[in-house]
């Protein structure tokens, strides 16, 4: 059998596989580990170049949440406050109510005694006449 190259026509049985050499595998092994790091460097510094932008931000989150921290806290007094406030208003207005039910009663008491005082007065005008 014969096949055909540039060179002119060989036989196969003269062609043989030659192994590549063992420092051209090595070259090439070391040239993809240095392309490897160097891509990896470069993301790495790309990182960095964004983290100077996510610092920045950080920092805004963290003044902003110390502020709304803050902002919750004093909104949290002032609702304990507005609860006791009511509670109390609740007893006084509770308290007031009784006194005022005291009072009526008193009230009646004495229209009662004035009533009785009156019809003593007039049967004794009215007898004395």
């Amino acid at each position: 059998m014969v096949a055909r190259f540039p060179n002119g026509l060989q036989r196969f049985e003269q062609m043989a596989v030659l192994p590549r050499g063992p420092l051209r595998r090595w070259l090439s092994g070391a040239a993809l580990v240095l392309v490897c790091v160097a891509l990896s460097f470069a993301g790495y510094l790309m990182g960095l170049r964004q983290a100077g932008f996510d610092r920045a931000e950080l920092a805004a989150l963290e003044a902003r949440s110390r502020s709304l921290g803050q902002e919750a806290e004093e909104l949290q007094k002032r609702l304990v406050e507005e609860r006791l406030e009511g509670e109390v208003n609740e007893q006084a207005r509770v308290d007031l109510q009784a006194k005022i039910n005291d009072q009526r009663g008193e009230i009646l008491v004495l229209q009662e005694k004035v009533a009785l005082y009156e019809a003593l007065l007039s049967s004794d005008s009215e007898s004395a006449r």
